[in-house]
């Protein structure tokens, strides 16, 4: 059921659906699923309205604030998970027909039976009650009646508490789900010439710094720091997009340690608990909040090296509008991971030239 609270172009609506899925086993040792995956979700949307420049450039998208609990599909040793999350759905497609809706949320999760050395020791997936859970879904409208529609779609969840505790190869939920939700207002798309000389095409040098947090094999034990440093070149393809190239180095605490308890090296051992990837990133602009997706090579992993491949996810905030200054500071946070099993949760900041 969805309602509105006031009137259809301003207020705040409240829509919801039914989920239903399977869960990914990405581990030898993973739980036995005993059933599918199945969700109820229930968020508040309101149509963005064009107070900000990007609003009409993105065709007028929704905001909305999600509320889901969900079955993974083994209630003996996962429980339930219980999720707050922010998202935007973007119409893609034809601009007056409406009909496809992209949407990546982001946001926060309770599990109600991690993994525990006593009581829990079969769930090696998750092993703290709060986690992080990114979506990203794609659905179509089906039916529209009055101010509601009906979509139907497809998404894959990722739970994961970034690497903060050993027991995390995380929670990937493939989906399929029904949604009612209040309707989009279809709008012409503003001509991509608009503000475009207001922001530059050049490329631009940046740098960023960020530590992270890890916590290795051991369930409480020491919290060890991963500095990185990244340096890089990014230029804007369009008002809303931006890409980036360069390289990251890695310092990783708990790798130095190991090598030390190890005794694998007798000298550089700094040096060997470092790594050094080439990157390629994108991000999604949002005004001066974007969405960050990135995948890295390493070129040199000497120490633990698991997959050469990474990936990094996260959101950054720009001090400036990017329309209005070139120069840039960026504070963001972001979680990398090899392809789907989270290495550490990181908190970074850096300046754009």
């Amino acid at each position: 059921m969805s309602f509105i609270i006031g009137n259809s172009q301003s207020a705040w609506s409240i829509g919801g659906g039914i989920t239903g899925g399977y869960l990914i086993k990405i581990h030898p040792d993973f739980p036995e699923i005993e059933q599918p995956a199945f969700g109820l979700n229930v968020g508040l949307y309101k149509n963005l309205e064009g107070k900000k420049w990007w609003h009409s450039y993105y065709r007028h998208p929704q905001f909305g604030i999600e509320t889901n609990i969900t079955n993974p599909g083994n209630p003996s040793v996962f429980g339930n998970l219980y999720s707050i999350s922010a998202v935007i759905r973007f119409p893609v497609g034809n601009p007056m027909k409406r009909n496809w809706v992209f949407i990546p949320s982001v946001g926060l999760s309770y599990l109600t039976k991690p993994y525990d050395i006593v009581s829990n020791t079969e769930n090696i997936v998750l092993g703290t009650h709060v986690n992080n859970i990114t979506r990203l879904s794609i659905e179509r409208q089906v039916l529209s009646f009055g101010e509601q529609e009906l979509h139907a779609g497809v998404s894959i969840s990722h739970y994961s508490n970034g690497g903060v505790h050993p027991d995390n190869i995380g929670l990937n939920i493939p989906q399929a789900y029904i949604y009612l939700y209040p309707k989009l207002e279809k709008a012409h798309r503003a001509k991509s010439n608009d503000d475009s000389k207001n922001y530059t095409k050049n490329v631009q040098p940046g740098i960023r710094v960020a530590h992270g947090f890890q916590r290795k094999k051991v369930a409480h034990g020491p919290i060890y720091s991963v500095y990185s440093l990244s340096l890089f070149v990014s230029k804007n393809i369009s008002i809303l997009s931006k890409i980036s190239t360069g390289v990251e180095l890695i310092y990783n605490e708990s790798t130095h340690d190991f090598i030390l308890l190890q005794e694998i090296e007798t000298e550089d051992e700094a040096l060997k608990a470092s790594r050094a990837s080439l990157f390629a990133a994108h991000e999604l602009m949002l005004g001066q909040l974007s969405i960050y997706t990135g995948m890295g090579y390493y070129v040199y992993h000497p120490v633990q090296k698991q997959k050469s491949v990474s990936t990094k996810f996260g959101v950054q905030f720009y001090l400036f509008d990017y329309l209005e200054s070139r120069n840039q500071i960026m504070i963001g946070t972001f979680v990398q991971s090899y392809m789907g099993s989270a290495d550490y949760f990181e908190i970074g900041v850096g300046y754009q030239f």
